[in-house]
Order: C-alpha cells, then sequence, then structure tokens
C-alpha cells in the first residue's frame, strides 16, 4: 500500500487528479496503480492505471479513457465541464470566452451557498438555544443523530437576518442572495433584506459534483402554522427542481455498480435508505418524476425501481409516473440509453423510512426485488378498475389500457403486451387478433417526443409486408439497427487504434490491418495515418512518447481514443484481442454490406430482375462470411 502523500504524487504525475472521486486505496504493482472500480461493485481491484498511458482500464466491467473519460463518467458532465473540473483541481486558469461574466456570477452564486450551508450547519451542530436544541432533538427522534448530521451537512435557519450579516461579512452582496434565494427583499421595506428560511432544518441540494445550488426547509417546531411542511428554493441559475435529484451526488457511484436506481419522494427517506446500506437512492425534489430526470439517471444506469408509501398518495404518485412510459423507453439523445422503469409498493402505510426502520433492510430488499416494470402496473392498475367479464366494462378497460400502450406502437414490447391483455380479457386466438387490428389503427402523437424513436433494441418484426414506406415505423427501426451496426464498427476500430498504441510488440502486425482498413471516421483515418508515419519512423517508440506525438499532431485525437472500450477483452493475451479486433471488423463490415442487400430486396418482387442482380452481389458476400467466421472458430489467421 502507498501513503496518501504518494497517492497525491502519483495524480499530480499522471495527471488523473478525478481519482479523488474513487474514495477508496491504491495499490501500486510495479510501475503501476491498481484500486476496486469506481463503475462496478468488486472486492479485488481490477481497475488499472497506467502511468505510462495516462489511461486507466478495468479488467472486470471494461471501462477505460483518460482523466478527462474518467471525469465525465464518474461526475456526469459534458467534455468542457470536465475540462473546468481538472482545471479547479490542478489550479490551472482557463481563458474562455465572452460567457467568462456569466460564469463568474454562477461561480459567485455557488461559493454563497457553500458558505450558507455551512452557516445553517454550524448553527445545528454548536449553537445553543431552546429552537436549536429542539430541531437537535426532532433529528434524533428520525434516527438522524450527529453523525448523519455531519455526512449530509444538516443544518438550522434561525432567522432573524443572522444568515444575511453573515453572508455580508463575506462579502457577499444583496442582490447575489436573492438570486441565490437565501434572502428576499422585504415587502414593507424595499431597502432591507429578510432571510428567505427562518425556523426550519435546512437539508442542502447538492449538484452532481456536490457543489450546493439550493435548499430543502423542513417544520419542526410543534407549534408552527406554516401550510406546506417542505418549503425547496425556488428555481434560480443554478437550480431547475424538474432537472437535479436529492443525493445524485452521493448515489451516482453506487447506481452504477448496484446498477439501477431507487427513486423516493422525500429527502429523510432517501438518508435512511443510504444508511440502511442502499446508498443507490435519490429523491424527487416536490415533483413528479419527470424526462428530464430520467436523462440523468440514463447516463448511470437502465434500470430505475420507484419505491411508493403504500397509502393513497402513495398510489396516485405511482399513477402520475405512467405518463413516463414514453419518456422511459427513448433513448436520450446525449447517450443513447432507454430506462427500464419498475414500481415497487410498500406494503404498509409507512413511507420509506418508516418501513426501513420497523422491518429492517432484508424487507425492504425484497420490496425492491418484487418491483414490477411500470408497463404492467399502469395496465393492473387500469384493469382493476373495471369488471371485466361485462362487455361494456371491458370495452371501456380496453380503450384506456391501448393509451397506455400507444407510445409503444409498432415495438416488440407492445405486441408482448397486447397478448397479455388478450389474456386478462380471456380472449381466444381470433379475439385477441382483432384486439391487435384495433391496436394498429390508434394513431400515435408523434408532436411529443417521447412517442417517437422508442425502444429502439426491440424493433417490431412484421412478416409478410407489403414494401414499407420511407418515413414507416418499420424504416425508422432499420435506419436504428444500421446506425447500431455503424456505431460498433466505428468503437472497434477506436479500440484497435488503442490496441496498436498500448501494445508495442504488436505494432508491426497490426500494421496492415490499419493499412488495408477502410475507417468510418475520417477522426480514425487520421489518427491511423500518424501512428502508421511513427511506427515508420521507430517501432518501438515508447507508448507514453507515441501518445504525445500523436496528441501534438492531432490534439482532438485524445478524447477519440479516450472512448475506447475493450469489453470482454477480461485476461485474453494482447495476440488474442488483436486477432478478435481484425476479426470483428471484417465481420460486421461483411454483416452490413449482407443486411443493406437484403433490405434492397425486401422492396422488389422476386421476379425484379434488380432483385436477381442485387442476389448475384450477395452470394460471395455470404460465402466470405461463412469462411471468415469458420476459420476464426478454428483458429486460422
Amino acid at each position: 500500500m502507498i501513503s496518501e502523500e504518494e497517492i497525491s504524487q502519483v495524480r499530480n504525475a499522471t495527471d488523473i487528479v478525478a481519482l479523488v472521486g474513487m474514495r477508496t486505496a491504491l495499490q501500486q504493482r510495479r510501475n503501476e496503480f491498481w484500486a476496486c472500480c469506481p463503475f462496478h461493485d468488486e472486492k479485488t481491484p481490477s481497475f488499472k492505471v497506467n502511468p505510462a498511458t495516462q489511461f486507466y482500464y478495468c479488467f472486470g466491467c471494461g471501462e477505460s479513457g483518460d482523466v478527462f473519460t474518467f471525469t465525465m463518467k464518474t461526475e456526469n458532465v459534458d467534455f468542457p465541464e470536465a475540462v473546468r473540473i481538472l482545471a479547479q483541481i490542478a489550479n490551472i486558469e482557463l481563458s474562455e470566452d465572452a460567457t467568462t461574466v456569466q460564469r463568474g456570477r454562477r461561480e459567485r452564486l455557488l461559493a454563497l451557498l457553500t458558505a450558507a450551508t455551512a452557516f445553517y450547519h454550524q448553527q445545528l451542530m454548536r449553537v445553543k438555544s431552546p429552537k436549536n436544541d429542539l430541531a437537535r432533538d426532532y433529528l434524533k427522534s428520525r434516527s438522524m443523530g450527529e453523525d448523519t448530521a455531519k455526512q449530509w451537512q444538516i443544518g438550522y435557519a434561525p432567522g432573524n437576518f443572522q444568515l444575511i450579516r453573515h453572508l455580508r461579512e463575506l462579502g457577499f452582496e444583496a442582490q447575489e442572495m436573492v438570486d441565490a434565494d437565501v434572502a428576499r427583499v422585504n415587502s414593507k421595506n424595499p431597502n432591507q433584506l429578510i432571510d428567505r428560511f427562518y425556523d426550519r432544518i435546512m437539508f442542502p441540494i447538492s449538484d452532481l459534483q456536490g457543489r450546493p445550488i439550493a435548499f430543502g426547509a423542513r417544520v419542526f417546531l410543534a407549534d408552527d402554522q406554516s401550510p406546506a411542511k417542505y418549503m425547496n428554493s425556488a428555481e434560480t441559475m443554478l437550480f431547475k427542481k424538474r432537472d437535479n435529484l436529492y443525493a445524485i451526488d452521493k448515489a451516482k457511484s453506487s447506481i452504477v455498480s448496484q446498477g439501477f436506481a431507487i427513486v423516493v419522494e422525500g429527502y429523510t427517506d432517501t438518508i435512511a435508505l443510504h444508511k440502511a446500506g442502499f446508498a443507490n437512492t435519490v429523491a424527487t425534489l416536490g415533483t413528479a418524476l419527470t424526462s428530464e430526470h430520467l436523462k440523468i439517471l440514463a447516463r448511470f444506469t437502465e434500470r430505475v425501481i420507484l419505491l411508493f408509501d403504500g397509502d393513497a398518495a402513495g398510489q396516485r404518485a405511482a399513477d402520475r409516473a405512467i405518463e413516463l412510459i414514453g419518456s422511459a423507453l427513448a433513448p436520450t439523445a446525449s447517450n443513447n440509453r432507454r430506462v427500464d422503469i419498475y414500481v415497487a409498493m410498500l406494503p404498509s402505510n409507512q413511507d420509506p423510512a418508516e418501513y426501513v426502520e420497523a422491518e429492517g433492510a432484508t424487507s425492504l430488499q425484497t420490496v425492491l426485488d418484487e418491483a414490477i416494470p411500470l408497463i404492467r402496473y399502469g395496465l393492473d392498475r387500469t384493469l382493476g378498475r373495471f369488471a371485466l367479464d361485462q362487455p361494456e366494462q371491458r370495452s371501456r378497460a380496453e380503450a384506456l389500457a391501448m393509451q397506455i400502450l400507444l407510445p409503444l406502437k409498432n415495438t416488440a414490447l407492445a405486441s408482448d403486451y397486447l397478448s397479455y391483455l388478450a389474456n386478462r380479457f380471456g380472449f381466444n386466438e381470433i379475439a385477441e387478433t382483432e384486439l391487435r387490428q384495433r391496436f394498429d389503427r390508434l394513431k400515435p402523437n408523434y408532436s411529443q417526443a417521447a412517442s417517437v424513436n422508442v425502444d429502439k433494441t426491440m424493433p417490431a418484426e412484421v412478416p409478410n409486408v407489403a414494401p414499407k414506406p420511407v418515413n414507416s415505423p418499420t424504416s425508422q427501426n432499420q435506419d436504428s439497427s444500421r446506425q447500431a451496426a455503424a456505431d460498433k464498427i466505428t468503437s472497434l476500430e477506436r479500440d484497435l487504434l488503442y490496441l496498436f498504441i498500448e501494445q508495442v510488440q504488436l505494432r508491426r502486425q497490426l500494421s496492415s490491418a490499419l493499412k488495408g482498413n477502410k475507417w468510418r471516421s475520417e477522426g480514425h483515418q487520421q489518427i491511423a495515418e500518424v501512428l502508421l508515419e511513427l511506427k515508420d519512423k521507430d517501432e518501438t517508440m515508447p507508448v507514453n512518447e507515441c501518445l504525445s506525438q500523436l496528441t501534438a499532431r492531432l490534439p482532438e485525437a485524445t478524447a477519440s481514443l479516450s472512448a475506447s472500450r475493450l469489453r470482454d477483452y477480461s485476461g485474453l493475451e494482447p495476440i488474442r484481442i488483436a486477432d478478435h479486433l481484425v476479426y470483428s471488423i471484417r465481420e460486421a463490415k461483411l454483416q452490413e454490406a449482407i443486411d443493406k442487400i437484403n433490405e434492397e430486396r425486401a422492396l422488389l418482387e422476386s421476379n425484379d430482375p434488380n432483385n436477381q442482380e442485387l442476389f448475384v452481389q450477395l452470394v460471395p458476400l455470404q460465402k466470405e462470411l461463412a469462411d471468415l467466421r469458420k476459420n476464426f472458430k478454428s483458429g486460422t489467421r
């Protein structure tokens, strides 16, 4: 093991400063550093940082990249923001454009809210007064003692202009306090500020980097007549309720490692579940779950469990979530991932915090294990309101159920649930066919973004149909499949370039593959050309020097190569990885060409001369693909 001081030196030496967020000890093995992977749950370190290449790689899950990739993934930010975060850590001053003034204002508000968080927390932890004591007593009654308060930076707002005076002493201006929504102009005296929050327990709301951006405030005094038990900050430059989730900064790593996120509706519920071992829990902020929330969660997982109270309010909240069906299954533009939403209902009127305290973590895990898909929940809730043995009631139930499935039209998922409906209705085969025909006649509302391009991974199969219009849903599915195939080839080519750099002893063997490949990306073509020039100059050029000269010629190369994901190669010899990549690229391109011809043939009649001409082109491609697979399987290179 190495000391914290040595770890700091490693970060500085390799520029892997983002490893601060891993919160785990690094082990030094020769000239490499190892740790438990922050992207999946493990006990034995398989996450390697190579100081020579300036890259990391996990042999357990296949995650790889450089410091920018690491920061983008762990902090859930885009590349420019990752650069800013790393520059701040490394004390590097960035020169930016005309938005500097606006960004400076943001930084001031972030600093103000950080100071306000510290002030509220100090009031709770150190100040002695009757109300402060009652605040501490209330938190203890909810199993949130001193350690919990410290971990979550919980505070107390005393009011009486105390925060305003404190912030003024720190140099913050009145308008900044108003803009951060910690103070407001006194309606009776426009020249005076008053505290936005007073006599409330304060829960800081943080962004993905853990910086306070808003507050949730809860009443606790028995005689408090406030109409709202909870009060959130108003929306500001930093804070949008629909775009933020409570505890996402603390939960994101666990969400990745656990493979799913738990969404609840309260601060105390979130904290209680984290204490019980469910650190992948987040909460909405006074709103129902939104499509914006799903976009955030989709960057960390494809599975979300909505955990609701078992009372009537919980049922209503679950019913509102049904509106998310289209949004959940529509891959986000940023990462092309869809989200599978599940619903878990507590078996009593207790909220999650009360339930886990009374029944324990094992019982809660059972509830989560029994979660059902949101679509299934929506259908069951709808059908449960009607007497399905009565034709009139069954007809109304069918109409409502089809509206739930409408965003899924033209997907295999919709077909599966139509079979489920037919079974619930007790339909025979003929009646089920008629049900499907009625559903096919419904028209989705394509003006809603949630209703288009859903479920790209499960296109509906419609055999024996006429030629498809260019803009038909089936055509859209074909476009999606083609894009997925192209993306796969681009990813494989990126891995090949990365391997060429990292494995010096394979460069001669891989040269022919780089020379003979028809690159899908112009950027990859340029990288390949530079790498071949460097190889001709010095075939044994060290990895770090190779990277240095490459990035000097092509500054954008680092960002491109950092997206490399050498998946499923854990434990393989480098030569085996090389063989596999060369084979996979050729196989994918042949399959792509075959699929394209088959799509064209499907639009033609069997006796069309053009169909026959395409068939002549198809045969040698199919033979080449079959030989390629046979030779690779037998070990013939």
